[in-house]
């Protein structure tokens, strides 16, 4: 049960953040109940450490800097002239910032150019995978959108159209799934978006549904009045991609442990999705 603090702490995030439009690219986010805020926090601070391994910026600059630093060490008026051209650059705009979404347990994180969000998020699973620890606690699914559109279907068709287009007409042939989610909205149902998001699916290049063991994964996350749309391999590997039971899988066992915790989460990353409700909610789960 949440103490007074917890339940304080939580209505006034909800009271002091406003809530802001939805703009792709980025990552949807679900989190335990009550830690939205330190969930944000973690994030900032693993996706600025993948970026700028992934997407390095800036080394030029700081590097003529650095030499014009050298050049005029010493020189009073070239000192007064640097520390006015730092006044005058343009402030460097955020790789990342955070939407609130008035609803607990759920963010988005946007992401700027060059940064892209299912490479962003494959990279931080496979380090989970890799060294069986989490950089971050409170974090459980992370659902990366390669583009953002209003929830209406000619404009979910025209995104899902673009974001497919990349993979499925790349001359391999893919068992997939459509893995579909619907959060807080009522007027678009799975009934209504499935099948025609499977259409957009080439016909003669020898793709085949796979709902058990899909190599790519058509991920549609429904939230609100937007949709985000993208493609995701690893999807049973790094377990529906939830950080929480992938940390879980991959870290240490108690020597003599037998492996019936592996059973019970290949179950749970076989088991669909409750419609509607973010997948593990409260701490713990």
């Amino acid at each position: 049960m949440a103490s007074k603090r917890q339940k304080a702490s939580r209505t006034n995030y909800f009271k002091r953040e406003q809530a802001g439009r939805i703009d792709g690219p980025g990552v949807f986010v679900t989190c335990v109940r009550g830690k939205e805020r330190q969930s944000v926090s973690e994030l900032y601070d693993v996706f600025e450490s993948i970026a700028a391994d992934l997407w390095p910026e800036g080394t030029a600059e700081v590097t003529l800097l650095d030499e014009a630093q050298e050049e005029e060490e010493g020189d009073v008026e070239g000192e007064i002239m640097r520390e006015l051209q730092t006044l005058k650059r343009p402030r460097k705009e955020k790789r990342f910032s955070s939407v609130h979404t008035e609803t607990a347990c759920f963010l988005f994180i946007s992401c700027r150019p060059p940064v892209l969000p299912v490479p962003l998020a494959h990279a931080y699973l496979s380090e989970v995978l890799s060294t069986g620890r989490a950089r971050t606690r409170y974090v459980n699914r992370l659902l990366p959108a390669a583009g953002v559109c209003t929830a209406n279907l000619p404009e979910v068709l025209a995104l899902a159209k673009g974001v497919l287009r990349e993979t499925f007409e790349d001359g391999s042939a893919y068992r997939y799934k459509i893995e579909l989610s619907i959060i807080n909205h009522s007027k678009l149902s799975k009934d209504v978006l499935i099948p025609p998001l499977a259409e957009l699916v080439p016909k003669d290049r020898g793709h085949t549904v796979d709902l058990k063991h899909p190599e790519v994964v058509i991920l549609v996350q429904v939230f609100k009045v937007w949709c985000g749309v993208s493609v995701v391999r690893d999807w049973q590997r790094f377990r529906r991609w939830n950080v929480m039971q992938l940390a879980e899988a991959a870290g240490p066992k108690p020597e003599g442990e037998e492996d019936g915790r592996e059973k019970v989460l290949d179950a749970l990353a076989d088991a669909p999705e409750p419609n509607g409700e973010p997948q593990a909610l409260e701490e713990g789960t």
